[in-house]
């Protein structure tokens, strides 16, 4: 998504439609626990900034464990050790996900990912709104040339910019992370500027779309 508002005119000239599956572009009302933590807790962010550029580290996988150190103390310090990485973005995976599928996608978990995505991510859910990444007021001005070197928060993504170009979104009721409320107002965005080809519902979680239940599928 920010991608697209970035590099609209690529796009345009490159993609018939442009599909997304549990789009986040909002985090006004986000349902998971380990997220909320994130965005409320600031001694985990200050425990995550000294862990370096890597947040988490290639795992060292053996019979009886799949995570490193690193990645066992993060689900310690947020409390997302409490419930199932599943559990964590859909409100019944159980019911909503492959048993294969996520046992599949946990197997490569944790996988690399800088510190800077974290914080991006973090800083979404507390400002609420949908920017570039904050550098601080000093580097913004350095790093986006739109500030004209003037002390400024970081830009925000224009979904006006979007218009006319052909967006399909799939979303799922039972998404803790983009939950209903948040996707509702993006659909809205888009439909505004002419952007939204196709709006459907369905009863997945986050990671549904990737791993849906045994049997049934998207369409």
């Amino acid at each position: 998504m920010a991608g697209a508002c970035m590099n609209t005119e690529f796009f345009r000239t490159r993609v018939n439609a442009f599909i997304l599956m549990a789009p986040v572009a909002t985090l006004n009302d986000v349902q998971s626990t380990g997220v909320k933590q994130l965005k409320s807790n600031e001694t985990v962010v200050e425990w995550l900034r000294g862990m370096g550029p890597e947040l988490f580290a290639k795992p060292s996988i053996t019979k009886n464990s799949i995570v490193n150190n690193n990645f066992a103390g993060f689900f310690k310090m947020t409390g997302i050790g409490n419930i199932s990485m599943s559990k964590a973005i859909d409100r019944n995976p159980h019911k909503n996900m492959s048993p294969f599928g996520t046992q599949t996608i946990i197997g490569h978990t944790p996988c690399g990912v800088s510190f800077r995505s974290l914080d991006h991510f973090r800083q979404i859910c507390v400002s609420g709104k949908f920017a570039s990444y904050d550098f601080g007021a000093i580097r913004n001005a350095k790093e986006y040339p739109e500030h004209h070197n003037v002390y400024l928060p970081p830009p925000q993504f224009d979904l006006s910019t979007l218009s006319n170009l052909p967006i399909v979104l799939l979303c799922g009721k039972e998404d803790l992370l983009a939950s209903p409320k948040d996707y509702l107002w993006l659909a809205a965005q888009l439909t505004s500027v002419n952007s939204c080809l196709l709006f459907k519902e369905y009863e997945l979680g986050h990671l549904g779309f990737l791993v849906p239940p045994e049997g049934s599928t998207v369409t």
